[in-house]
């Protein structure tokens, strides 16, 4: 309620009262350019300051939900909300940091969550048997009165602090694409126990779209002493209460790890093709979307392929990722029409009633290919195939942003 009652005393940037449509959303996405490796947002759209994203992000509690894009992209965003920084340069080596923490050795315990509660909500996020595929941090906003004063009585500023562990150790080993499975290892010594903030900013590793489900299946059980009816609840019930926002950033492995994506374990035995996968993903986070007032951002992929990539890893990554974004994008453009033919049937008949979506598309794939292919100077290349350059995962950040101040 606390996290609720901070929301609506804070400044709106969108009336929750008046949901913004898909085309909207998506025309305020489109037409990025490039000027070398440096992305220019579309006319009216700013480029965020960190001061102008902290007052953003400060609305918002949020779960990014995907692979290890997903998470260097997490750990880019948090580096620029990070108040430790020198807001007017923030240095390379700071926003690549923390990129790869919790990669193959779990280096960041989340200590800001009851995880050792194994009957809470957040148990399910934090696995015991691999508790690395959970990184919690969050924004705290606090308030200080100044001793200057006006008409208007004392001078209040709002500042948003961070609160992350100290930063992991480096690691200069390398392995093939995506291959971050390691042996179990002992937990690392865990850093002092930090006081919740007001808002979260947490990370859960998800590699293949078929996992999407799990948000879905998971339950846990309700172990209140105080209530006397003990029952197990449904995880996606209590997302709602903990999370206003979840960000879906996977699908490279479908394209680069199929295999093991095709069925549980890496079976090859599932009759489920890759197209279905990938519909029954979107289908299981409209019923989540549209269940409660969470929102949730799918993020389109990109496949980087420089020259150089292409001639030693063939080319058929960078088609298949983009059919699969096609894929995605008619499935949002199916779900726009029926709207549209509900809200026109509803005209007709004296029931108003039509179906609206929290589920919204975030087509960074688009916006960022034409820096997908070309001389390696050109391709935003990562660490390692298929992770991104942080020219790539700047632009990200920056449509993130624009979506939180689009929807809160």
């Amino acid at each position: 309620n606390h996290r609720r009652n901070h929301r609506r005393n804070h400044h709106h940037h969108h009336d929750d009262n008046i949901p913004v449509s898909m085309d909207d959303f998506v025309r305020a996405q489109q037409d990025y350019r490039w000027m070398g490796n440096h992305f220019v947002p579309p006319e009216g759209v700013p480029t965020y300051t960190p001061e102008a994203a902290r007052d953003i992000w400060n609305t918002v509690n949020v779960l990014w939900w995907g692979d290890s894009t997903c998470r260097q992209d997490w750990a880019t965003q948090f580096a620029i909300l990070d108040n430790n920084n020198d807001e007017k340069n923030i240095p390379l080596d700071r926003l690549n940091r923390d990129v790869n923490v919790n990669k193959r050795v779990w280096q960041e315990p989340c200590t800001l969550r009851p995880i050792r509660n194994t009957s809470s909500f957040y148990s399910q996020l934090s696995p015991p048997d691999d508790p690395k595929l959970f990184l919690c941090r969050t924004t705290t906003t606090t308030t200080t009165t100044s001793s200057s004063s006006s008409h208007n009585g004392p001078e209040q500023h709002t500042e948003t602090t961070t609160t992350t562990p100290p930063p992991p150790p480096t690691t200069t080993t390398r392995t093939s694409a995506l291959d971050e499975r390691s042996p179990r290892r002992p937990p690392p010594p865990s850093p002092p126990l930090l006081s919740w903030g007001d808002h979260k900013f947490d990370y859960r590793r998800c590699d293949c779209v078929r996992d999407v489900g799990e948000l879905e299946s998971y339950e846990y059980h309700n172990n209140n002493h105080n209530n006397k009816f003990h029952h197990h609840r449904n995880f996606t019930d209590q997302l709602s209460h903990e999370y206003d926002l979840i960000i879906v950033g996977l699908g490279i492995w479908e394209v680069v790890r199929r295999g093991d994506c095709q069925g549980r374990g890496g079976s090859t035995t599932t009759t489920t093709t890759q197209h279905e996968r990938v519909v029954r993903a979107l289908e299981s986070m409209q019923r989540l979307a549209s269940q409660s007032t969470l929102k949730i951002l799918w993020k389109t992929m990109a496949s980087p392929m420089s020259h150089r990539m292409a001639a030693k890893r063939g080319n058929a990554s960078w088609y298949q990722a983009e059919t699969i974004n096609g894929w995605i994008r008619d499935w949002f453009q199916q779900q726009q029409q029926q709207r549209q033919r509900q809200r026109q049937n509803s005209t007709k008949t004296t029931t108003t009633t039509t179906t609206t979506t929290n589920l919204y598309l975030l087509d960074w794939g688009r916006q960022v290919l034409p820096r997908s292919v070309g001389t390696l100077d050109a391709t935003l290349e990562g660490d390692m195939f298929p992770h991104w350059g942080v020219e790539a995962r700047l632009l990200l950040t920056q449509m993130v942003t624009h979506a939180i101040q689009l929807l809160f």
